[in-house]
C-alpha cells in the first residue's frame, strides 16, 4: 500500500506536539504509539513547521529521583564492602 498517507489536520498536530512539550507524553515514539502515527519523522516535521524544538528521547528523569537513586546505590555499594570485609576476616 506505498503512497498512502494519512492526513492530519492541524489541530491534531498541535494536540500531539503540545502533549510532547507539557510532558504528558515522553517521547516521540510513545506519541507515535498513543496517537498512531506511522511516520518516523512526521512529528519532527510537524514540530519544525510549527517552529516548536522537542526532544527526540525520552525524558530525563527529574534531578531529585536521580540524587534519591545515588544514595541508594552508594548505601548498596557501602553493604557489599562490609559483606566483603566480613567474608575475608572469615577467611583468615
Amino acid at each position: 500500500m506505498k503512497g498512502l498517507y494519512k492526513k492530519y489536520d492541524d489541530e491534531f498536530k498541535l494536540k500531539v506536539i503540545t502533549s510532547l512539550k507539557d510532558g504528558s507524553l515522553k517521547s516521540i515514539e510513545e506519541a507515535r504509539r498513543v496517537y498512531n502515527i506511522g511516520g518516523k519523522m512526521t512529528i519532527s516535521r510537524w514540530a519544525k513547521e510549527l517552529g516548536v524544538k522537542i526532544s527526540h528521547t525520552k525524558v530525563i528523569k527529574s534531578e531529585d529521583f536521580l540524587m534519591n537513586e545515588n544514595q541508594r546505590l552508594l548505601a548498596a555499594l557501602g553493604k557489599c564492602y562490609l559483606r566483603i570485609i566480613d567474608l575475608e576476616g572469615k577467611r583468615a
